[in-house]
């Protein structure tokens, strides 16, 4: 994938003397790396806060109870691990947000799986008068006197199963409570229709989050089955693809929605490949901080790429007829919108400023106020310590420079390479030019200090996907920016997310699972667990990790991954594709090739090699993982 030619005149980035600019202390200020206003710790009292009748509510049932408080057991049986939506505000807010997409579900029937205090299932009731609304509710004790007022009303009906246990949801799934609905099995050789008269509403949002088994919690598992059900047509799918908005915690939309390359792996492909997008309608304005500490998560990418992103989004918005919601704007969408208000362009204005946003550098903005406010002289404390901090932005921003010259030259020798297979014959003269400029190239990578190397790839992987078209992110697709929720609006007060699910109609040779057909698609299933392995390794030594001899049987069969034009690099090594990068036609390449592969491993072999052999497999001598390539 080409680099915008703009990305070459960050080799020599102008880097302030005080280690930050205007723009990015603006931003470093903001709630997007410091510790967010109104932030949850595990202090009870702030967990346990109320700023709605409806969370008073919720709390006088003794359900939820602060450490130390009385021990008697509740006179009702609940999960105190449940979160319920209380801001009534929110709810309309959202609502009144993405209302030209619920449109179109006006009169469905409604599947409400953990509706707890039912008022976002009753603002959704509501504003879609479906003709039917199953409530899922299995602490109805707890949550009668908040749903009588949904129950009385016509079409609604409460079922005591539990909805995240499948054997429960599939006895609901039948034709006595959803007689509107019709089971539609699609084989492969026929395409999935969206199906508008049904839609999903789940709440999984859950404080503390409960691990189950190698999912860091319960609730990442249900989401991650409710995405993986699209593709063989399963559980409730199986009526079409079906729309689900699902509420979870705000620190656990990021395996499914990850910001970065970094935190894409097996969830967010698996996401990638079922759905054509998942969006985050509402959350939290604090992608890199954990809502427990405040601290960072120490997942970051050139600012560059953020700001672009969202005004890229902002134009999506004004196209689909989409109004930003006062007050509720993310800190980033404000910072774009002051920008061009000013008369300045956003993107090249951050592009002047581009480096990774470190957390010190919030710090760093704080101290250079008080510096150029007089509060601070060189006589204070304070001072040395914005010296050292002013000196390691400085050197940061070089060790970006470095990188980003690097990245410039990678550009120029793919340049190299599309010219010498511009014409129907490969030009022999200047591809033997590119070939050589490529080795160079990467001898130069090779002979980095490791942690710069590192940095060098990291910044290569997340420009390669943001620039592709689209991009591979499903974040940098979303159709409206999130709205930002406060914790006080859900009780306990910790903050939620929404994602909008929608399901897309995949790829034949992805659906070719289980018995009577090809197993394509479930072998491509080992073969994606395997690449996770091997994530930031050269795409064909990390097929060759699976079976030997399978990138070269593979990858002339894949010609996306050598075309730029379609995501791919004409370059080897360190500028190859890596499996981290991988878009969906290149999954669906690779997937294609395998199956037409003669001499591929049979099924219980790949399964043998795939989850019995160590898999920091060796690659020349040293362990894969940790060898050059994991970075």
């Amino acid at each position: 994938m080409m680099f915008p030619a703009r990305i070459r005149l960050r080799a020599s980035l102008h880097i302030p003397q005080n280690g930050c600019s205007i723009l990015l202390q603006r931003r470093f200020a903001s709630t997007a790396l410091g510790k967010p206003s109104g932030s949850t710790s595990l202090c009870a009292s702030n967990i346990l806060k109320t700023s709605t009748p409806l969370a008073k509510k919720l709390k006088d049932t003794f359900v939820w109870r602060a450490p130390g408080q009385n021990r008697s057991k509740p006179p009702i049986k609940g999960d105190k691990y449940r979160v319920n939506v209380v801001s009534e505000e929110l709810c309309d807010d959202i609502i009144n947000y993405i209302k030209p997409t619920l449109e179109r579900h006006k009169g469905c029937d409604i599947i409400d799986l953990f509706p707890g205090a039912g008022l976002w299932s009753k603002k959704m009731h509501d504003f879609l008068e479906p003709r039917s609304h199953l409530l899922l509710e299995p602490d109805i004790a707890l949550y009668q006197p908040f749903l009588q007022d949904l129950l009385d009303r016509p079409g609604v009906k409460h079922l005591p199963e539990s909805g995240i246990i499948w054997e429960e949801l599939i006895k609901v799934l039948n034709p006595e409570n959803l007689p509107h609905q019709v089971e539609k099995r699609y084989p492969p050789n026929e395409t999935p229709e969206r199906n508008d008269s049904l839609l999903v509403l789940a709440n999984l949002s859950m404080f503390p989050k409960r691990k189950f088994r190698s999912f860091d919690s319960l609730a990442q598992l249900v989401l991650y089955q409710f995405i993986s059900s699209i593709r063989p047509g399963a559980l409730i799918q199986k009526y079409g693809l079906v729309r689900m908005l699902v509420w979870t915690s705000d620190v656990e939309k990021f395996g499914t929605l990850p910001r970065t390359v970094q935190r894409r792996r097996r969830q967010a492909f698996e996401a990638e490949i079922n759905t054509q997008c998942i969006t985050e309608v509402a959350g939290a304005d604090t992608a890199n901080v954990d809502n427990n500490t405040g601290t960072a998560r120490g997942f970051f990418r050139d600012s560059t790429l953020d700001m672009e992103s969202v005004a890229k989004t902002y134009k999506r918005m004004q196209k689909g007829g989409f109004s930003l919601i006062p007050g509720r704007e993310t800190q980033l969408m404000r910072d774009y919108l002051d920008v061009v208000e000013s008369g300045e362009d956003p993107v090249t204005s951050a592009n002047d400023e581009a480096f990774i946003m470190r957390p010190f550098r919030q710090e760093l903005a704080e101290l250079q106020e008080k510096v150029d406010t007089g509060q601070i002289t060189g006589d204070d404390p304070e001072w040395k310590r914005y010296k050292r901090l002013v000196y390691k932005a400085n050197w940061a921003d070089k060790r970006q420079a470095s990188s980003t010259g690097l990245l410039s030259e990678m550009q120029a020798v793919e340049e190299i390479f599309v010219a010498a297979h511009s014409g129907k014959r490969a030009r022999p003269k200047m591809l033997e030019k590119a070939e050589d400029a490529d080795a160079d190239w990467n001898y130069k990578v090779e002979k980095l200090e490791r942690t710069l190397r590192n940095e060098l790839i990291l910044l290569r992987d997340n420009w390669h996907i943001f620039n592709q078209n689209p991009p591979v992110l499903q974040w940098d697709r979303r159709y409206v920016d999130p709205l930002v929720v406060k914790d006080d609006e859900f009780f306990p007060s910790v903050p939620c997310a929404l994602l909008d699910i929608e399901p897309r109609a995949i790829e034949r040779i992805f659906r070719e699972m289980g018995a009577g057909t090809t197993r394509a698609g479930d072998t491509f299933d080992i073969i994606l667990r395997a690449l996770m392995s091997y994530t930031m390794a050269p795409i064909g030594k990390a097929l060759d990790s699976i079976y030997p001899g399978a990138a070269e049987a593979i990858l002339p069969l894949c010609p996306s991954l050598r075309d730029p034009a379609q995501g791919g690099r004409y370059g080897t090594g360190y500028s190859e594709v890596t499996a981290r990068t991988l878009n969906l036609k290149q999954m669906e390449e690779i997937a294609v090739a395998w199956d037409k592969w003669p001499f591929k491993p049979d099924w219980a072999e790949l399964i043998a090699r795939t989850t019995t052999e160590d898999v920091a497999e060796s690659y020349e001598g040293e362990s894969m993982s940790t060898s050059r390539w994991d970075l």
